[in-house]
């Protein structure tokens, strides 16, 4: 009834809360600057991975995540695309081909770094 839809709809509220801090406790993005990137789902900005272990946070390790609206995802060729990444992920990577190492869901965007 009402309350499973409220309920449900608090905890999907709480785990976009819970996957922005994990995505900006993992990593520290540069939100600010020019986007590396831009393409047909998305932009894609420069990020560096934390570490606690560090001074400044920071492992010094950089990545790119690209920020994907959702009103995409119904595309035939961004499933291609996602279907194409998660295969060669699972198949131990491609030397020519960055490889895909997490993904998060959070409001109306996909992050995949």
């Amino acid at each position: 009834g009402e309350f499973s839809m409220l309920r449900s709809h608090t905890i999907n509220r709480m785990n976009k809360e819970s996957t922005k801090d994990i995505l900006g406790s993992l990593y520290n993005i540069k939100w600010d600057d020019e986007p590396l990137g831009v393409g047909a789902f998305g932009e894609v900005y420069l990020a560096t991975k934390r570490n606690k272990e560090n001074v400044k946070g920071e492992s010094g390790e950089k990545v790119a995540i690209k920020k994907i609206d959702k009103q995409y995802t119904d595309q035939e060729s961004f499933q291609r695309e996602m279907n194409a990444l998660l295969d060669i992920r699972e198949f131990g990577g491609h030397p020519n081909i960055c490889g895909l190492q997490e993904h998060f869901n959070l409001g109306e965007h996909y992050y995949l770094v």
